[in-house]
């Protein structure tokens, strides 16, 4: 049996997936975006935000573009990267910018991209959320993997928690959604749940 935390999670998975007729609750069109890396023309890398892609992983991940690219913006501060290559400029200021990060060196730009790009996928969380259950010997395991809400299960014992994969073969996997992102979060942050760093 799940426990009432599990449960909203699973009831808001249940509502994205089937829209009840009478359920209005987080019945909104939702659109999640990736930042994703392409090469130009020229061989330069550079970085874009899209609609999410299927079988391609972005680089960030989120449910609304200006998040993402504050997120740009604070990564292309801290790497020095041209904020055009860096996909955070848009309309005229495409044609317009320059700055004192443009480089005709092909080869030092896109390792200066890869080296962001590395940071910003380490700095992804990924995290098990444990509690034990009051009157039963089972534990609720909830997953978030690289940012996202991962998935969930009642377990009788629990993992080693040594790899990713092992703790996905024993949870069931469920498409995420901003309001399951954020009560997830909001229980690690509680203090209610162990909480196993599974970032490095």
């Amino acid at each position: 049996m799940p426990d009432e935390i599990t449960a909203m999670l699973l009831e808001s998975v249940e509502i994205k997936k089937w829209w009840p007729e009478l359920n209005r609750s987080q019945k909104n069109l939702q659109r999640i975006y990736g930042a994703y890396d392409y090469t130009d023309h020229k061989g330069r890398l550079r970085i874009g935000i899209d609609i999410e892609k299927k079988n391609i992983k972005p680089i960030l991940k989120g449910y609304s573009v200006n998040g993402l690219l504050q997120q740009l913006n604070d990564w292309q501060r801290k790497y020095e990267l041209c904020p055009k290559l860096a996909g955070i400029l848009e309309g005229e200021s495409l044609q317009t910018h320059t700055c004192v990060y443009c480089t005709d060196d092909i080869e030092f730009h896109n390792q200066k991209i890869n080296e962001a790009m590395e940071a910003m996928m380490k700095k992804c969380d990924s995290f098990v959320l444990v509690r034990k259950h009051y009157d039963k010997d089972v534990h609720s395991c909830i997953m978030v993997d690289n940012n996202v809400f991962y998935g969930m299960a009642v377990v009788d014992e629990l993992p080693t928690f040594n790899s990713k994969e092992e703790i996905k073969s024993l949870l069931t996997h469920y498409k995420n959604n901003s309001f399951a992102d954020s009560l997830v979060y909001r229980l690690r942050d509680s203090g209610h749940y162990q909480c196993i760093d599974l970032s490095t």
